[in-house]
C-alpha cells in the first residue's frame, strides 16, 4: 500500500469537471457477506506472543500458494483480482454497446478495448507502428535537437526518457501547481542495482545487458550491432544512476523542492538545451519548474556534452522500445515479460491477455473505467461507515496529541490546527475528471496510447499555477490503495479498498477498525510522520516545530529505525530502516490511534461478546494482521526490500504489535516474549 503521494512519476492526474456521481438506481451486483475473520486460516499451534504474524496467517500462507503468472499473493492481491473480474465484465459489456455516444466514457472504453484485443492486427504490426519515431531518432544530427526530441517523446512514445516531467505540488504557494522534473530513464529498478559490486548484482546487469540486446535483435539489429547497442544503454543508464539520488534522500522534502526559471535551470545545466525542450514539451519559457534533484541535471548537463550523439540515440530507440513493449507483438511482449516479470519479480507464467490490456485501459482510461465501477459497485453505506469511522479515528488522534508526554504545548496546538485540517475522501470524487479531447478509436492500440498520453500531458500543462481542488483524486476509485498528500493535506481512499478482508459493511466492529480503520490511522498518521510533519495544515513545507519537540521528534524516528534495521526478511537480506521509516512511523500511529478510537466506541456503544473464541480487543488485532498475509517469491521479496519505502509484510504485524501495550494486555503476553519489547525500548510517537 503506497501511502503517499509525494509526486506522481507515471499518470498525470487528470482536470476535474462537472459532478457525475451515480443514481441511486444504478446497478449495482451484490455478492454473500464473507466471514470478517476464519479461524482456519489462523495457526492455533504458534504462540501470539511468539509471532504474531504466523499465528494470525500462518494456515492461510500455507494454504494459498502463488498462483502462475504472480510474484505475490496476499490479501490486497485478492482484492486486485476480485476488482479485475469487476472491471473485465465492464469492459466486455462495452464490446456489446455499438450506440455509446461518441466521447461518453462507454465509447472510449469499448474501442480502447477493442484496439488492445485485435491480437491480429496488433501481431501483424509488429514494431511497424514505432517506425515513425525511430525515423525522429535517426534524423537527430545535434545535441540542441536532442533536448527538443526528448521533450516530444514526453508527450508521446517515452514519458520516462532521460528524465521525468509531471505537474507537481508547489510547497511554497501551498494550492498551486508547478512543473517538475525529477531524475529517471533507467530501466533497472533504482541506482543501486547499477552501481553495487556485489556478485548478486553483477550476474543481474548481465542479465539485463542481454535482455537489451535481445530486444535490439528482434528488432532487426544484426548481432553485433544488437551487442554494441545493448552496451551503449547500459553506459547511459549508468551514468545518469550516478548522478540519481538514493532512494533514502529523495524523501527529503528540502532536498526535493528547488524553484528556478528557465533561465536559471540553464545556467545550472548549460550543455542540454532547456529552451528547446519546454517549446517540444509545450512548457512556457515563463513558467517556473521546481527542479526536484538538481544535482542530477547537473550530470545529465555533464553527460550531454561528454557522450557521443550516437550513443544518446541509442539509449532513446532503446527507451522507446521498452516503454511500448507491451504494446507490440507477443515476441517483444514476451522477451520483455522474460526479464522484468520472471528475472526480476520471480514470475514463472505470463498472464493471459485480457489482464494485460485491462492494466492499460485502467492506465490510460483510469476514470472513464471508475465511472462505470463505481456505480456498480459501491456503497452508500460503506462511504457512510467510513465517515463514522474516520471521525472516530480523528478524535482519537487529537486526544493521545493532547496526552503526549514528549512533546510541548506551543507544538500540540498546531499539531492539533494541522490534524483539524485534514482532508478525507472516500470512494470517488464529487466532481469526475472530465473526458473531453480524448480521442480513442477501434484500430491502432499503440496510437490510442500516444493520443491519450500527449491529451493528459498536454492537459496538465494548461493547469499549472492554478489552485489545486482538494477534492481531486490522485487514484481512481478502482484502485486498491490509500494514500496522504502533505502538500494538500489531504487523504483518499478510492472504493476499491473498501473490500474484505480490509473492510465490509457486514463484519463486526472489531475487525473493520482493525482492518480498515488502522490503514485510515495509518494516512492520518503520515501527517505527522519524519516527511509529512515537515508541511504545515495548508500543506507549505514549514517548520511548525520548537527545536525541543524536533530534536525528542527526531529521535524517536531514530529509534524506528534501529528497530526495523534490525529485521531480516530472507538469507540474510536486512530491511532497511532509514528507507521505510515514514511507513514505520504510520504503521505504529496507525495501530495505536485506530485501537483507541475502537475502544472509545466501545465504551459508547457497549463491548461485543467473544466471537469464535477471540475477544474484540483480539479481534482487532488480527484483522490488522490479516491485511498483511501475503506469500512472495525470493525476488519480489528481494525487490521490495531494496527498493520500497513500506516494510516486508509480516514486519508490519509484528513491528508495530511489539509496541503496543493493548495487544501486549489483549492476548496477556509476559515480559520476555519474542512478541513484547522490553517497557524501556517500546515506542510510542503518536
Amino acid at each position: 500500500m503506497h501511502s503517499r503521494i509525494l509526486s506522481p512519476l507515471a499518470p498525470l492526474i487528470l482536470a476535474l469537471a462537472l459532478a457525475c456521481a451515480p443514481s441511486a438506481a444504478a446497478r449495482r451486483q451484490q455478492s454473500p457477506a464473507p466471514k470478517a475473520i476464519d479461524p482456519a486460516d489462523m495457526d492455533l499451534t504458534v504462540r501470539p506472543g511468539e509471532d504474531f504474524y504466523r499465528y494470525a496467517n500462518g494456515n492461510w500462507v500455507r494454504k494459498n500458494p502463488i498462483p502462475a503468472g504472480q510474484s505475490r499473493w496476499g490479501a490486497f492481491d485478492e482484492l486486485d483480482v476480485r476488482t479485475a473480474e469487476k472491471l473485465r465484465a465492464i469492459l466486455d459489456e462495452t464490446l456489446r454497446d455499438a450506440a455509446a455516444p461518441k466521447g461518453s466514457a462507454r465509447q472510449l472504453l469499448r474501442d480502447f478495448y477493442k484496439s488492445a484485443m485485435d491480437t491480429e492486427a496488433v501481431e501483424r504490426a509488429g514494431a511497424s507502428p514505432l517506425k515513425p519515431y525511430f525515423e525522429r531518432i535517426d534524423a537527430l544530427r545535434t545535441k540542441d535537437e536532442l533536448a527538443a526530441l526528448v521533450g516530444e517523446f514526453h508527450k508521446t512514445v517515452a514519458p520516462q526518457a532521460v528524465f521525468l516531467y509531471y505537474r507537481d505540488a508547489d510547497v511554497e504557494n501551498p494550492g498551486r501547481r508547478i512543473a517538475a522534473l525529477r531524475q529517471g530513464g533507467l530501466a533497472l529498478p533504482n541506482r543501486s542495482y547499477y552501481l553495487r559490486d556485489d556478485a548478486e548484482s553483477a550476474k543481474l546487469r548481465e542479465q539485463y545487458r542481454a535482455h537489451v540486446e535481445r530486444v535490439f535483435r528482434l528488432l532487426g539489429d544484426s548481432e553485433a550491432d544488437a551487442k554494441t547497442n545493448a552496451s551503449a544503454v547500459l553506459k547511459v543508464e549508468t551514468a545518469l544512476a550516478s548522478h540519481s539520488l538514493t532512494r533514502e534522500e529523495e524523501r527529503d522534502p528540502k532536498l526535493t523542492f528547488n524553484r528556478m526559471t528557465l533561465a536559471e535551470l540553464q545556467k545550472a545545466a548549460p550543455h542540454f538545451n532547456w529552451a528547446n525542450y519546454f517549446a517540444a514539451l509545450g512548457l512556457p519559457p515563463t513558467r517556473p519548474v521546481n527542479v526536484v534533484t538538481p544535482g542530477f541535471f547537473r550530470g545529465l548537463s555533464e553527460m550531454t556534452a561528454g557522450l557521443p550523439l550516437a550513443e544518446w540515440k541509442t539509449y532513446l530507440r532503446w527507451n522507446v522500445l521498452k516503454t511500448n513493449a507491451r504494446l507490440l507483438s507477443s515476441d517483444f511482449v514476451k522477451e520483455n515479460f522474460d526479464f522484468f516479470d520472471r528475472t526480476l519479480q520471480g514470475v514463472t507464467e505470463m498472464q493471459p491477455r485480457w489482464q494485460m490490456v485491462q492494466a492499460e485501459v485502467e492506465s490510460q482510461l483510469g476514470w472513464a473505467l471508475g465511472r462505470e465501477y463505481v456505480a456498480r459497485h459501491f456503497s452508500p453505506r460503506a462511504k457512510e461507515r467510513m465517515l463514522t469511522m474516520i471521525g472516530d479515528i480523528r478524535e482519537a488522534f487529537a486526544r493521545r496529541i493532547r496526552a503526549l508526554d514528549w512533546m510541548g504545548e506551543e507544538t500540540k496546538r498546531k499539531a492539533l490546527a494541522k490534524l483539524d485540517k485534514i482532508t478525507v475522501n472516500v470512494g470517488y470524487p464529487d466532481r469526475w475528471p472530465d473526458l473531453d479531447g480524448l480521442d480513442i478509436r477501434p484500430d491502432g492500440y499503440l496510437a490510442n496510447v500516444v493520443r491519450v498520453t500527449r491529451r493528459d500531458v498536454e492537459r496538465s500543462i494548461r493547469k499549472l499555477g492554478e489552485p489545486a481542488d482538494r477534492g481531486e483524486f490522485g487514484m481512481t476509485p478502482q484502485t486498491v490503495n490509500a494514500y496522504y498528500n502533505p502538500a494538500e493535506n489531504k487523504i483518499v481512499f478510492p472504493a476499491a479498498i473498501l473490500q474484505p478482508p480490509v473492510f465490509h459493511e457486514s463484519f463486526d466492529r472489531a475487525v473493520n477498525y482493525g482492518g480498515i480503520g488502522s490503514v485510515i490511522a495509518h494516512e492520518f498518521t503520515h501527517a505527522f510522520d519524519d516527511e509529512g510533519s515537515q508541511y504545515d495544515g495548508d500543506g507549505r513545507l514549514a517548520n511548525w516545530w520548537t527545536a525541543e519537540d524536533l530534536a525528542r521528534f527526531k529521535e524517536k524516528q531514530r529509534l524506528v529505525v534501529e528497530q526495523y534495521s534490525g529485521y531480516t526478511a530472507l538469507d540474510g537480506l536486512r530491511l532497511n530502516g532509514e528507507l521505510t521509516v515514514g511507513e514505520n512511523i504510520a504503521d505504529l500511529g496507525g495501530v495505536h490511534v485506530a485501537f483507541d478510537a475502537f475502544e472509545a466506541r466501545q465504551r459508547r456503544e457497549g463491548r461485543a461478546p467473544l466471537i469464535d473464541g477471540l475477544t474484540p480487543e483480539q479481534r482487532f488485532f488480527v484483522a490488522w494482521a490479516r491485511v498483511w498475509r501475503v506469500n512472495m517469491t525470493p525476488e519480489a521479496v528481494r525487490l521490495k526490500v531494496n527498493t520500497s519505502t513500506t516494510s516486508y509484510a509480516p514486519f508490519r504485524v509484528n513491528g508495530p504489535f511489539s509496541n503496543h501495550e493493548g495487544f501486549i494486555k489483549a492476548f496477556g503476553l509476559k515480559d520476555g516474549d519474542p512478541m513484547v519489547r522490553p517497557a524501556a525500548k517500546r515506542i510510542r510517537i503518536w
